[in-house]
């Protein structure tokens, strides 16, 4: 049962990871187009401390898979709708 415990600990890291990167390509568009609203990424992304104590790359590999989401779908919004479906 060592094993448990230690796959739940990394599904639960992956899934936080993954937040902290929607959170981060959020922001980034968020800030590219204009939006603002009451827009609270600043809190929200310093709840990912913990994960960025832990490690210390998760920061700057985060802002890369991030920022290579934000592009692609930068790239869907700045797309006109024939050239989408074509």
């Amino acid at each position: 049962m060592v094993g448990k415990p230690r796959r739940e600990y990394a599904l639960q890291c992956h899934k936080q990871s993954a937040l902290f990167r929607l959170q981060l390509g959020a922001a980034f568009l968020c800030a590219e187009f204009g939006f603002n609203g009451d827009l609270r990424h600043a809190g929200y992304i310093a709840n990912w401390i913990e994960l960025l104590k832990a490690d210390k790359r998760a920061f700057f590999t985060a802002c890369s898979q991030a920022s290579k989401a934000a592009d692609y779908l930068r790239g869907l919004a700045l797309t006109g709708p024939t050239e989408i479906a074509a």
